[in-house]
């Protein structure tokens, strides 16, 4: 075990006399580099390295918290053909390159050609490099939730560009055996899967943690600040059933409600601007 070196002003400090040759440019640019590098112990070595500079891209894991599934995508990819995979049909995450967009832009289009889904509010986990030995591309990493109105169109991507792609739902845990199965074996999607699975499709909907939010006092209204007796008092004290506030009604969804914690669906409001109640929710 070592230190690691010591730090730099500069962040090239590390790297001199470097001098690039273009090797191809047919599809995207291959590059063949000559360096000198500065080792850890102090001395200089000249080094090769050729990289492939494709851009860099987004990938995106749709899911559905409420159902537990996932949206993933599969089609052809030549590379895994000619390197094991017996058909070269590759299961992923639905991902594409920048061309130039910012990377939310970038996935939400990639999202309406591939799957068809209109991403309503994608959330950015994390950027990584996928191959730095030899690709310069880094990946954006983002989620989004989706329902079923909000696929617009069969997806599929474009004809005319070679694409092929089969939109499949499944279930996270189903996703998550054929990582285990081999199945899948795209990286991108493994490592969204593994993040989806270890933190769950609930609170990646809901990503705020629970120690995070404002505590709930059962006395007071959540939305009005006006003085709230806890339900079960007042129905207690006046032998009258009571529903929640009504501010919690008016402005909270059924969807939200059930990740609100109990004591708040259980206030009944008794101040003048929060008279009414509601008995419709749970």
């Amino acid at each position: 075990m070592t230190n690691p070196p010591a730090s730099t002003d500069k962040p090239d400090a590390r790297i001199k006399n470097l001098t690039m040759e273009l090797l191809s440019d047919n599809w995207y640019v291959l590059k063949k580099a000559t360096f000198d590098y500065l080792r850890r112990d102090g001395t200089w070595q000249r080094q090769v390295r050729e990289c492939y500079d494709r851009g860099n891209g987004a990938v995106l894991l749709l899911f559905n918290a409420q159902a537990n599934t996932v949206v993933l995508t599969r089609q052809f990819r030549f590379p895994t053909f000619v390197n094991g995979c017996a058909d070269g049909m590759l299961i992923e995450a639905c991902a594409g390159l920048l061309d130039g967009d910012d990377p939310e832009t970038c996935i939400r289009r990639e999202a309406a050609e591939e799957t068809g889904y209109h991403i309503r509010t994608p959330r950015k986990l994390f950027e990584a490099y996928m191959s730095p030995g030899s690709v310069t591309e880094k990946l954006h990493f983002f989620t989004a939730e989706y329902e079923a109105q909000d696929r617009i169109t069969a997806g599929g991507g474009h004809a005319h560009e070679g694409e092929d792609i089969e939109v499949m739902e499944l279930p996270l845990q189903t996703a998550m055996d054929m990582v285990l199965s081999g199945a899948i074996q795209d990286g991108k999607t493994i490592m969204l899967l593994q993040h989806a699975a270890l933190v769950g499709l609930r609170t990646l909907s809901d990503p705020v943690p629970a120690q995070a939010r404002p505590a709930i006092d059962p006395r007071v209204c959540p939305l009005c600040g006006q003085g709230n007796q806890c339900a079960m008092e007042v129905e207690r004290e006046t032998g009258v059933a009571q529903g929640p506030c009504w501010c919690t009604t008016a402005v909270f969804d059924h969807a939200v409600l059930e990740r609100v914690p109990a004591e708040a669906r259980q206030l009944a409001c008794i101040c003048a601007r929060c008279a009414a109640t509601d008995s419709s929710l749970p």
